[in-house]
């Protein structure tokens, strides 16, 4: 018999890997915000304020489920195979999450801003959807419902980030389209959000080949 706690610590520990492998990112978004002037910001209370709903539905989900017997009346059973699964999601939205911050570079920020430098990065998997590090985020609270076996616990990730991807995402698309213009409603129009708009960039395809 697995131990009860093994895969909710297994969780905590790659959300621990994750934001130190993120922590290079964080400083050079420091350093991009001291360096360069910015433009133009949509962050506000609510958005502090479901990111730490976030924080406390990733992180201190995982901590009440190791550390207290709070939410055991929420507890369930389940196959070790769908904790598997749920190991096996999370480190697919880990080298999303890897892949397109190295492809964002200094571009990124870890709020909704835009600076003097910013550029619109449209190579790599930004070729086929614009919001990578969101996908990868999703893949992870869905796999901390497969990894938490609680009925509470286990939700409050995916129930949390819903609330924070609502408030930005659609903010961050208009900030976007005001500062870049008619190159980023061209770019919207070959791209999904979270997954690649194939019919649009088959139409994509069709335009730019040679007659």
């Amino acid at each position: 018999m697995i131990s009860d706690n093994i895969f909710e610590t297994l969780f905590l520990f790659l959300l621990v890997t994750t934001e130190l492998i993120r922590l290079p990112y964080y400083v050079q978004s420091i350093y991009q915000h001291r360096k360069h002037q910015i433009i133009r910001s949509e962050a506000d209370l609510w958005d502090r304020l479901f990111f730490l709903f976030v924080v406390i539905g990733t992180w201190g989900a995982a901590m009440f489920k190791i550390k207290t017997s709070w939410f055991s009346f929420a507890d369930f059973n389940t196959l070790s195979i769908v904790n598997v699964l749920g190991i096996f999601i999370y480190l697919a939205g880990l080298i999303l999450l890897v892949h397109s911050h190295r492809q964002l570079k200094r571009n990124w920020s870890p709020t909704i801003e835009i600076n003097q430098q910013q550029e619109l990065v449209t190579s790599g998997i930004y070729r086929w959807i614009r919001h990578p590090i969101y996908a990868a985020v999703w893949l992870m609270v869905i796999a901390q419902v497969l990894l938490i076996n609680n009925l509470i616990l286990g939700l409050t990730g995916v129930l949390s980030f819903s609330l924070l991807y609502n408030h930005r995402v659609t903010r961050e698309e208009q900030m976007m389209a005001a500062h870049f213009g008619k190159e980023f409603a061209i770019y919207c129009e070959t791209t999904g959000r979270l997954l690649p708009d194939l019919l649009s960039n088959q139409a994509q395809q069709a335009r730019n080949e040679p007659e």
